[in-house]
């Protein structure tokens, strides 16, 4: 059966695709409260008559409305496939990340989604973003809702852990100006050397990743990934868990970094 109306969420990361964002099933427990406000706008949508999807599942042909309401949580590709479409309604683009971590996916081409997309959402004023845009942009700024109103009672009533825990990934920024990636790094490293923290997250067992498209020529980003599989090589790592801890020596042995890119090479070379 046709809906009426259909609304597309073009989600965050690819993760949340085939309304992953809406299934609490999708995630580890402890990340199920993420989820609860998607299922609660998808509920709210769909008891007032109106399907809610991510919007590859439109792409695959398993969606069908007579109209389309489209928004999108940072992605541009799939918007601007359907933005001269008259069933299509490209309602808001959320601007999602901060520019200094995916300088390139959106915000040097931000001033011209705004002429597809009836509303643009960002997270500060967009006088903040003004290095990093090409050209006047109209913006609201949103708000996330918050799924914690007290301390988790199962990990709050632990008794082995250290001064301070940290749930991250071992990344740095795609530019320099104005981040404070190299200031935790920093931080990470006094801790750890007096074995003061926990240490959670993705990518402790080599060296630092880095955020934001790659300005390399691709024959440099094959050298790269040849040089990482050689680091594995000669500093062997057991498998990192998904919510696995570091200890403070683990830390210090795998804190090397990737250099940093410019502000200035980052928009001097973006489209």
């Amino acid at each position: 059966m046709t809906a009426d109306v259909a609304l597309l969420i073009d989600p965050v990361t690819h993760h949340f695709e085939r309304d992953a964002m809406f299934d609490m099933r999708s995630v580890q427990p402890e990340g199920a409260a993420l989820l609860e406000r998607w299922i609660y706008l998808r509920s709210w949508f769909q008891e007032r008559g109106v399907e809610v999807h991510t919007a590859d599942c439109y792409f695959r042909g398993e969606v069908h409305a007579r109209r389309y309401v489209f928004v999108s949580f940072g992605q541009a590709h799939r918007c601007l496939q359907v933005a001269h479409r008259s069933d299509f309604v490209l309602s808001a683009f959320f601007a999602m990340e901060s520019p200094i971590v995916e300088p390139r996916q959106y915000y040097t081409r931000l001033h011209s989604l705004q002429t597809y997309f009836k509303r643009i959402f960002t997270f500060a004023d967009i006088a903040a973003f003004a290095p990093f845009l090409r050209g006047p942009v109209r913006s609201h700024v949103f708000h996330l809702p918050y799924m914690y109103e007290s301390v988790n009672a199962n990990l709050w009533t632990q008794r082995e852990r250290k001064f301070l825990v940290m749930i991250n990934h071992n990344k740095v920024s795609a530019i320099r100006w104005n981040e404070l990636f190299t200031q935790r790094m920093q931080a990470l490293a006094f801790f750890a050397a007096r074995k003061e923290i926990d240490l959670y997250g993705l990518g402790w067992d080599g060296p630092s990743f880095q955020l934001g498209g790659s300005s390399l020529p691709g024959s440099l980003q094959k050298m790269t990934r040849a040089w990482k599989r050689q680091w594995q090589r000669i500093r062997p790592v057991r498998p990192l868990k998904r919510h696995g801890r570091f200890t403070a020596d683990r830390f210090l042995q795998s804190s090397t970094r990737w250099p940093n890119t410019s502000l200035h090479s980052v928009l001097k070379t973006s489209p």
